[in-house]
């Protein structure tokens, strides 16, 4: 994000200006903006401002985010797009958060940044996050001292392995969307492109940060979302910072990384999960004594794949995400570890077209969650 003045006028969020939004679980709570500063570009469709707003617990530094103004309908619908993606993802880690936060002791992972609420009605939607943590790491690439980049290792692993545990692929990894601070780690922001596990991959980010399935260019089949996909750039962006150049295997060999990244850069089938990085940096899995969903979801999900199951299998429909990624509970039973074929091969998924309309609709209907 670059800093820019904005032309648009001082009461758009500014001092004095109250805000009423609805926060992760759907209620609705009122601010007051008490300060503001410059907009910033986040993208050619979305600005933000960090501003502090006086709410119940005194006052917090959010940053605002919304669309541009004078878009088109087709090009605003895209930046709607865009804006359910970050409610969508930050929906999604503030649950997990809250089912985690007993075990691991914090209420939101400091390594990914944290959805506070959102309104999805009126000219300017827009949706709240706590203010970022850190600076790009653009300007610390080859500049870090060696325990901070082995300290950025662990921290940007971990921020994928919470992300991909809430079922979230972020899809834009790139210096800009990834922070450093020395007093937090590494903190992953900006969900506007990110997607879920499970859904066909298509053409998104940018080069050089995109893996090639990612891609406009790429002419292979790109198959479904999963867990690995975010891995590509995780470790570009590692190499980068350790090394200051593009990675390449004689560089990843110079600087230590070459057992640690080893399949990084392959096919997303290929690549290394989270939780083998986590054990090749001898680290433990900060999500190992989470429960993974709340136990009357998992109950409709057996109930589901008994009735159901079977007959899913014979047409040849598997469900390909859960709402998190943690793994199945012991004795667990699901459609997909059955040992049934379908009746005929499966045909790879499509992507969808440049037209389809997204199922997320928080801000383009004026859903509430």
């Amino acid at each position: 994000m670059s800093r820019t003045q904005s032309k648009a006028p001082q009461r758009e969020a500014g001092p004095g200006v109250e805000m009423e939004l609805l926060d992760v679980d759907g209620r609705s709570v009122r601010y007051s903006v008490s300060s503001s500063g410059d907009w910033l570009y986040v993208n050619e469709l979305l600005r933000a401002r960090d501003v502090v707003v006086e709410g119940g617990s005194g006052p917090v530094e959010l940053r605002l985010v919304t669309v541009l103004d004078e878009l088109g309908p087709a090009v605003r619908e895209r930046a709607l797009e865009l804006l359910d993606n970050e409610v969508t993802a930050g929906l999604r880690l503030g649950r997990l958060a809250g089912r985690a936060a007993p075990t691991v002791g914090f209420a939101h992972p400091p390594f990914l940044s944290r959805l506070v609420g959102y309104q999805p009605v009126g000219e300017r939607p827009v949706v709240a996050l706590e203010r970022p943590r850190g600076t790009p790491i653009s300007g610390l690439v080859g500049r870090m001292p060696l325990a901070q980049r082995q300290a950025f290792n662990v921290s940007l692993v971990r921020a994928l392995r919470w992300m991909t545990a809430a079922g979230v692929v972020h899809r834009n990894l790139n210096p800009s969307t990834v922070l450093w601070s020395d007093d937090h780690g590494a903190q992953i922001v900006d969900f506007s492109q990110s997607t879920l596990i499970g859904v066909p991959r298509v053409p998104t980010g940018r080069e050089p940060w995109a893996p090639q399935e990612q891609r406009d260019s790429w002419r292979g089949p790109r198959g479904v979302t999963s867990e690995r996909d975010d891995v590509w750039a995780m470790a570009r962006l590692i190499a980068v910072v350790f090394t200051g150049d593009n990675p390449s295997p004689q560089s990843l060999d110079a600087a230590g990384l070459s057992d640690f990244l080893s399949d990084a850069f392959s096919a997303p089938e290929s690549r290394p999960s989270l939780i083998t990085l986590l054990e090749r940096l001898r680290e433990p899995d900060p999500l190992a004594r989470v429960r993974h969903t709340d136990p009357r979801l998992e109950e409709g999900r057996r109930q589901f794949d008994e009735d159901f199951g079977a007959d899913m299998l014979e047409i040849g429909v598997v469900r390909s995400s859960r709402s998190d990624h943690l793994g199945p509970p012991a004795g667990s039973r699901s459609v997909a570890t059955r040992q049934a074929a379908p009746a005929s091969p499966t045909p790879p998924p499509q992507p969808a077209s440049p037209g389809a309309r997204s199922w997320r609709s928080w801000f383009r209907r004026g859903h509430r969650a």
